[in-house]
């Protein structure tokens, strides 16, 4: 019995710790909104770490592309989520806050408009390391946010990495 507590500790003890880079993740993803006149294309490539478990958050660029009487604008702004992975992680439930894209200066800053999406989605993995995102989020802010101009739904489709899956 002695001998097989002693493996078992030396088992606890070497078992690898994940390094950084295992418990990080990519996620991109790209949505289209028809706005009055405008078409309006987001593309939100982002970095994930899994803090514990099937937790994780993230944090990226938010870039809006918008064509408008056949003039294209491109603003930037940025976007921050908290994920809950659940269903062998094919599966989440998602919060996410989105700064409305624009000019980058002082002035910009004090007046960032955020958009607060709830939500989840689905992993569809088509490799290995590659499982395409889709997703569907609800703008719990609308009336602030847009006046009820655009509508609270938001659908997107995207590309997300797999590789921290391995790594609990």
């Amino acid at each position: 019995k002695e001998e097989e507590i002693k493996q078992g500790v030396e088992s606890v003890i070497a078992k690898k710790k994940p390094k950084f880079w295992d418990k990080t993740y990519f996620e991109g993803v790209v949505s289209y909104l028809k706005h009055k006149e405008a078409n309006l294309l987001q593309i939100a490539p982002s970095l994930g770490f899994r803090i514990h478990g099937n937790f994780s958050m993230g944090v990226g660029p938010n870039v809006l592309v918008k064509e408008e009487n056949k003039k294209w604008n491109v603003f930037i702004g940025y976007r921050s989520f908290a994920k809950f992975e659940f269903l062998s992680q094919r599966a989440y439930g998602q919060v996410e806050d989105v700064t409305d894209p624009g000019g980058l200066s002082t002035e910009y800053f004090s007046k960032l408009k955020h958009s607060i999406l709830m939500g989840g989605g689905f992993l569809l993995p088509i490799s290995r390391v590659v499982s395409v995102n889709f997703s569907l989020l609800y703008r719990v802010n609308n009336e602030n946010y847009s006046n009820n101009q655009i509508s609270p739904w938001v659908f997107r489709l995207g590309l997300s990495s797999a590789k921290a899956a391995k790594n609990k």
